[in-house]
């Protein structure tokens, strides 16, 4: 466990948003939010990192947080157990599809068979019309 992870920019440094998203109406709301995620991607902004195979402490390793998780296109396993042990997620995911929710936290121990990609996780990936 050599490799310290990390994702976020100093958050003392990130700027609040102008906008008074309290007079927003849902459905204008809910539009935003898609023009805004659409908006995050094209500019690559969403931060990720790349997990080489191996044995992860969470707080330590990884930051805590919860993650968009990608694996390689043939398929990785991974496996998160809780500070107590506890089987908390036993996972196969595809680089074309990923697991798209895994709450990691301090304590936590994540180990992967294969290269993953972590990606903070900024948002529901399903929408409804």
């Amino acid at each position: 466990m050599e490799q310290q992870i990390s994702f976020f920019e100093d958050e003392e440094t990130i700027e609040k948003p102008a906008v008074d998203l309290t007079a927003l109406s849902d459905s204008d709301l809910i539009a935003l939010r898609g023009k805004l995620e659409r908006e995050i991607k094209a500019r690559r902004l969403a931060k990720s990192a790349v997990v080489m195979r191996g044995e992860y402490r969470i707080g330590e390793d990884i930051p805590a947080g919860t993650y968009h998780v990608i694996g390689t296109s043939r398929g990785s396993c991974f496996v998160v157990h809780d500070r107590r042990t506890r089987l908390k997620y036993h996972m196969v995911c595809f680089r074309k599809d990923g697991i798209g929710k895994v709450t990691l936290s301090d304590g936590d121990t994540l180990r992967n068979d294969e290269t993953i990609t972590l990606v903070v996780y900024t948002g529901t990936p399903v929408t409804f019309e």
